[in-house]
């Protein structure tokens, strides 16, 4: 980023205030900790799901956007290991996901340097372990035995770190109608998803791209522009949030509106998941979907959905009749 001729980096700053025009109706620039000012056409303001510049809005008058919470506590251990050509295998990462009653799940990820990264997963209430014995019995009770095998067949090369997701958090950007032009919100500061649906540096890209868009079509840094940027960011972000709310809400202990039509839509993606572990076509379809590259009606064609319930009724692949509605997914 810093080759970028237009791009300047101020290290050790930080940004404690806004200033506004003499009315209050335009943020003209930010007030530094060092006591200088920095002057601004737009103020984009990407400091993750606190969103401070909205502190500062307030004492100008303006009230935050509306906020929808979904509260799953989501509690991660993830570790480190050295990439070992055992055990044999046909997938270059793995995803197993256990029966809803469970509440557990682990993900393996190829990482650069010759890496895997496991992660353990436990939602609402349940805690993955940080003893190497208790991980690797948190990922054989899963069903599938591939993450397991992988952790007991390679070198753990760092200390597990724990970290805990309290909430999927949603502003309403689009329905905000009072707001100081020359500033706008994007990332985890419009929409903050829970990290196991591995959205949240997508719907920021998208977001960044829409706001280059409406730059590139707006006359200027007018309210037009701010109504067109909120309107264009809310679509990646409405498309995350069905997908991970909706797939949060299939845990017991998850609180908050329930999207319509997500238990039945759960249903669905159960099937969904099994079948992607028996057909690479279903598996691609559902990967992108996911990745947000295709939307979620591409889901729902007649022709996929004949597809998923064909493949679905050879049940999970490699796991025993108690993980009926688990599944695994390699890629």
């Amino acid at each position: 980023m810093t080759e970028l001729p237009e791009v300047i980096v101020r290290d050790g700053t930080a940004v404690v205030g806004v200033v506004a025009d003499d009315a209050g109706r335009r943020i003209i620039g930010v007030r530094l900790s060092d006591g200088s000012a920095l002057v601004c056409d737009l103020l984009v303001d990407a400091t993750g799901r606190q969103a401070r510049s909205l502190g500062w809005l307030k004492e100008l008058g303006y009230a935050g956007p509306p906020v929808s919470p979904v509260a799953v506590d989501t509690h991660y251990a993830s570790r480190t290991y050295r990439r070992e050509a055992l055990p044999p295998r046909d997938w270059k990462a793995a995803a197993v996901i256990g029966a809803p009653e469970t509440r557990r799940l682990a993900v393996a990820l190829p990482w650069e340097g010759g890496r895997w990264i496991v992660g353990l997963v436990g939602i609402n209430g349940e805690l993955p372990p940080t003893d190497e014995a208790d991980r690797i019995a948190f990922a054989r009770s899963l069903g599938s035995p591939v993450i397991a095998e992988l952790m007991e067949a390679s070198e753990p090369l760092s200390e597990p770190v724990a970290y805990r997701f309290a909430a999927n958090q949603r502003r309403h950007v689009e329905k905000m109608r009072h707001y100081p032009l020359g500033w706008v919100l994007i990332g985890d500061a419009v929409c903050s998803l829970d990290p196991i649906y591995g959205q949240g540096m997508s719907t920021a890209a998208q977001q960044a791209a829409a706001l280059a868009d409406c730059l590139d079509r707006s006359s200027g840094i007018d309210r037009a522009f701010t109504r067109s940027y909120f309107r264009a960011a809310t679509l990646p972000v409405a498309m995350a949030w069905s997908i991970t709310v909706g797939g949060d809400f299939a845990y017991a202990g998850t609180t908050g509106r329930k999207p319509p039509g997500t238990d039945l839509l759960n249903r669905y993606m159960a099937r969904v998941n099994i079948a992607a572990q028996h057909d690479a076509t279903v598996c691609i379809r559902f990967s992108e979907v996911a990745g947000l590259i295709r939307r979620p009606e591409w889901l729902l064609t007649p022709a996929f959905v004949l597809r998923v319930l064909r493949f679905a009724r050879r049940g999970p692949a490699g796991e025993h009749p108690a993980s009926a509605s688990a599944g695994t997914q390699a890629a």
